[in-house]
């Protein structure tokens, strides 16, 4: 459990670490792009990562081919985040068609290689890291959800000339982060 709050609340993948910041941004302009985005990008954190650290400890280290582990890592996530948003597509058509573009961002999202890359050598066992990689799935999609939230109420708000637009974006978004580093404590 101690795990899945980290994962989730102290060490979250966009805020805390500020990885997958870019699919953070361009999915957060709408609740409802960042629900399909954000969802995909979790669905694809939560298989990737336990993958890659099955195949850098079962497949690379015993053979010593552990300097392939960017390569494959990157195979394997392009590979899962097709074959995610094919699936996502057949059952939701005009999201996938309205946000093709963006689908791009959930294949070269530095969250998901990052994250990978961060478990790739973890001591602590595939169980940790398969709950780890859940945590920090739902973690992302949370944040990018209560993000594009708040993006929209700020699109009726009071904002000064000078930060309308991408800058109220990002200071909003160091809020978020400082209110993410107040659980750091937790756990």
């Amino acid at each position: 459990m101690t795990l899945l709050v980290a994962a989730v609340l102290v060490n979250n993948l966009a805020v805390v670490q500020l990885l997958g910041v870019s699919a953070f941004f361009a999915a957060s302009k709408r609740v409802s792009n960042a629900v399909y985005l954000g969802s995909l990008t979790a669905v694809t954190i939560a298989i990737t990562v336990p993958v890659n650290y099955l195949a850098r400890s079962e497949v690379l280290s015993p053979a010593g081919l552990e300097i392939l582990d960017l390569i494959v890592f990157a195979s394997v996530a392009a590979c899962c985040a097709i074959m995610v948003c094919r699936i996502a597509g057949r059952y939701f058509p005009l999201s996938a068609r309205r946000l093709h573009w963006q689908v791009l961002l959930v294949g070269g999202n530095s969250g998901v290689l990052g994250l990978a890359l961060l478990h790739a050598t973890s001591p602590a066992g595939f169980v940790s890291v398969l709950v780890t990689s859940a945590g920090a799935a739902f973690g992302f999609l949370l944040v990018t959800v209560l993000f594009a939230a708040m993006r929209e109420r700020l699109q009726y708000a009071d904002v000064p000339t000078p930060f309308q637009g991408p800058a109220i974006a990002l200071v909003s978004a160091g809020l978020v982060a400082m209110a993410f580093l107040g659980f750091t404590g937790l756990a």
